[in-house]
């Protein structure tokens, strides 16, 4: 019987008018593949692009296939602006994959040591956004299943309706007084400015780009594109580069909104980017929570939402506190020790690390899974000595702004999401501070996490009043 993958070979086979010589799969979750095809006696490069884990859209795959249909379709549409994208080749919902170029270049901008030079290659990137943001819409021949809002007043809206509704269904067993907070404070506040909609990729920053040698070289990823306020994405950049850290992001801000006015003439809106800055990640983090309060063991990038989930909430804390001018104080963190059950984790985070890794063999999901697990193993090695003094902090903390003393963590946290619920305004400073110490203090356990899935550890992010 022929594999999903086979026929998908065979399509480009028929799709390109040629054969392949080369595959090479992509690590981690995504099925991508990177082939080489000999075609009229020269070799041409495609990559072949299957749908997300449906794990993060549904039960079955239809939310999946979906989501790869509407991204072929804009990639498809973006060949009519002049930013620099790969060649669209092709698509098959049937199948559910897309065909593009494979072009030459790093992703991996974080990994660049030199500080002047990531700054530079991420300028020419901003630059090509600006450029992307403010090419009219109606010279794109858009996907007719993309939604197009009325405006960028309307397309806000819209979004907060959607994403809210989508989480007071979720009924989730444990509080999220960050999200709450986050939610509320979307929900009462407001711009005061507009623009014109733009076409965007929806999930923009480090790490979402191509880049050879010290210059940007084209924009990649768009299964997340979108019309809308182009805020919005810059806004949540700056959310991702606490998490692949490049560094000078106000920066990059301000010159991203020196290329759009010089496009557009519409200057940028400080407080319509903080305004995105909070809004991004208290709307978008509604699906991550899913993902961490019922956490699936046969999801291949558990511990990527739980090293991800806990930064964006210290995000949506971060850009409050920036829009308030509060001052944040991180707290104390423990030195790691060692207890009766230290040695246990550890060697099982060895056996998860080693023996099945090496099981995996040339399987690279596989492979990435067994370190991914033994970095949960690593996370529970680092709490057992470090959890009860993290926890105790916590707790003195809820019970001072709670003005009790705290038994049940959870009942505490549920106590606080409900008063935050009736009145997010009232000793807002004290509950910012509070509960960004509680997330920090999350984040140093997680940092095993953290650190196996690529993720940047502790950084703040930057703040324009600094």
């Amino acid at each position: 019987m022929e594999t999903r993958e086979e026929a998908a070979f065979a399509w480009v086979e028929q799709v390109l008018g040629g054969r392949i010589l080369s595959r090479r799969l992509q690590s981690r979750w995504r099925n991508q593949w990177f082939l080489e095809v000999e075609r009229d006696g020269a070799i041409e490069r495609v990559v072949l692009r299957g749908f997300r884990n449906p794990g993060y859209t549904a039960e079955d795959t239809s939310g999946a296939r979906a989501m790869l249909t509407l991204e072929a379709q804009a990639l498809e549409a973006l060949q009519d602006v002049p930013v620099a994208t790969p060649r669209y080749l092709g698509s098959n919902p049937d199948l559910g994959w897309m065909l593009m170029e494979w072009l030459d270049g790093d992703s991996e901008l974080t990994q660049i040591a030199d500080e002047d030079r990531r700054f530079a290659i991420y300028q020419g990137y901003v630059e090509e956004l600006a450029t992307l943001h403010a090419y009219p819409l109606d010279k794109i021949r858009l996907p007719d299943a993309m939604p197009r809002p009325a405006s960028s007043r309307a397309f806000r809206e819209e979004l907060i309706a959607r994403h809210e509704g989508f989480y007071r269904s979720l009924a989730l067993p444990d509080a999220e007084p960050v999200l709450e907070l986050g939610l509320q404070w979307v929900k009462h506040n407001d711009i005061s400015s507009e623009r014109p909609l733009g076409l965007g990729l929806g999930d923009v920053g480090p790490n979402q780009f191509l880049f050879v040698e010290d210059r940007f070289h084209a924009l990649v990823d768009f299964e997340y594109a979108v019309i809308g306020d182009p805020l919005m994405e810059m806004g949540m950049m700056r959310g991702r580069d606490v998490t692949y850290h490049t560094g000078r992001m106000t920066e990059h801000m301000r010159h991203y909104g020196a290329c759009y006015e010089r496009l557009t003439g519409i200057p940028l809106d400080l407080k319509a980017l903080q305004y995105w800055t909070i809004a991004g990640p208290a709307l978008w983090n509604v699906y991550t929570v899913m993902g961490t309060q019922r956490a699936d063991p046969a999801m291949i990038d558990l511990a990527f939402l739980f090293a991800y989930e806990v930064q964006q909430k210290r995000c949506i804390l971060e850009g409050i506190a920036e829009y308030y001018g509060f001052r944040l104080t991180r707290p104390e963190l423990p030195k790691p020790t060692n207890t009766l059950l230290s040695p246990l984790a550890q060697a099982l985070a060895a056996q998860l690390d080693g023996h099945f890794r090496e099981q995996a063999g040339e399987d690279p999901y596989a492979a990435s899974f067994a370190r991914y697990s033994a970095s949960i193993a690593r996370t529970l090695a680092l709490g057992d000595g470090t959890a009860l003094m993290l926890e105790t902090a916590n707790r003195e903390e809820l019970g001072a702004l709670l003005g009790h003393r705290i038994g049940d963590w959870r009942h505490g946290l549920r106590e606080l999401e409900a008063l935050i619920a009736a009145d997010w305004e009232k000793d807002l400073e004290r509950r910012i501070n509070m509960l960004y110490r509680c997330e920090v203090r999350r984040e140093y356990l997680y940092e095993p996490m953290q650190r196996a899935t690529g993720v940047s550890h502790g950084w703040p992010m930057s703040r324009f009043d600094v």
